[in-house]
């Protein structure tokens, strides 16, 4: 098996950046990296559709969550 990590580090992520500098509250909004609107929360881990920023809760159910069974599936979808 190649040397790809499974899983980001979760404190490299905004909200964590955010928490740490005591600016984050339950009111923050983020902007989903694969469909672009504004949603209010933690956010979701989009690799493998995406490396950088978060994603809401819709799209890591339509879309990451499959492509993570995909691959492991070796491209078969489900």
């Amino acid at each position: 098996m190649a040397d790809k990590p499974i899983m980001r580090d979760p404190m490299d992520s905004e909200e964590a950046k955010a928490m740490e500098s005591g600016k984050y509250n339950s009111h923050v909004s983020f902007v989903c990296v694969l469909c672009n609107k504004s949603f209010v929360g933690w956010g979701n881990n989009p690799d493998p559709l995406a490396k950088e920023g978060v994603c809401c809760d819709q799209c890591d159910m339509d879309k990451v969550i499959p492509k993570r069974i995909e691959e492991h599936n070796n491209g078969r979808k489900i």
